[in-house]
């Protein structure tokens, strides 16, 4: 059976798959989506100033933020996440997606695709909220 026989939106026929052999999902961004990988303090901060899409936690705490797709080349938006911490995956590159068990443990979605209303933003909406949260003065510990 191919991968295109095989693929169905069943959940159920997932499920049982899924139960006999779990497989590791891998989606290749800068085709339908970019992904921006953070620090989960950094993301805690941006979502005082952004209502971000679909996050998927990995096992080491990093995030993963689904955005739209960047304009290709935008060196600086690149230059800009890079200095605040930020891996933008874009064209050849790819992430794991949940339920896909890594080495180092489970990654899962710390807001589903569903419960973000199947809606992405934008790299740059993404870009200006890390601006903000990182401009700002970080709240005192303990409050």
């Amino acid at each position: 059976m191919s991968v295109a026989e095989a693929a169905t939106p069943d959940l159920a026929s997932v499920a049982g798959r899924w139960s006999q052999r779990p497989y590791s999902l891998l989606l290749p961004t800068g085709h339908s989506c970019d992904v921006l990988e953070l620090g989960v303090a950094t993301v805690r901060r941006v979502r005082a100033y952004l209502d971000a899409g679909p996050a998927a936690t990995l096992p080491d705490g990093r995030v993963l933020l689904f955005t739209t797709v960047a304009a290709a080349h935008d060196d600086d938006l690149g230059a800009e996440l890079s200095r605040v911490g930020a891996l933008h995956h874009s064209h050849g590159s790819w992430v794991p997606l949940p339920p896909s068990q890594l080495a180092t443990g489970p990654v899962r979605w710390s807001r589903s695709p569903g419960a973000a209303g199947w809606r992405l933003p934008s790299p740059y909406q993404v870009a200006h909220a890390l601006r903000a949260a990182l401009s700002a003065v970080a709240p005192a510990e303990g409050r």
